[in-house]
């Protein structure tokens, strides 16, 4: 239960970073103005221009989705890992033939 807890709170910390960083600053204004923050707009709007993105902002996107898609499979693969985003896909990567399908489509890098 803590390592889910822990995970919860790594997602919402990642998305609220997200929000304030200005890696996708100018993708955001320009492609998704008046995309309303909450339940992954933002992130899905984005990602319907990731070949538009510039290699900064698609590697922050593709780091927030695989958070959003993989914190189920973190807890349940990973529950001993600390918060460290390089060590946890790292783990989550040793599990890839047991991972969720949503998990294991977003751990595969955004071209």
């Amino acid at each position: 239960m803590r390592a889910a807890a822990v995970f919860a709170t790594i997602i919402c910390l990642v998305s609220v970073a997200f929000a304030v960083d200005q890696s996708c600053a100018p993708e955001l204004a320009k492609y998704c103005k008046g995309v309303k923050q909450g339940g992954g707009k933002i992130i899905a709007c984005l990602k319907k221009h990731k070949e538009d993105l510039s290699d900064l902002c698609r590697a922050r996107v593709n780091t927030v989705s695989q958070y959003m898609a993989c914190v189920d499979d973190a807890t349940m693969f990973c529950p001993d890992m600390q918060p460290n985003i390089p060590d946890l896909i790292a783990c989550l990567r040793m599990h890839a033939t047991d991972l969720s399908m949503g998990c294991r489509a977003e751990l595969q890098p955004m071209h």
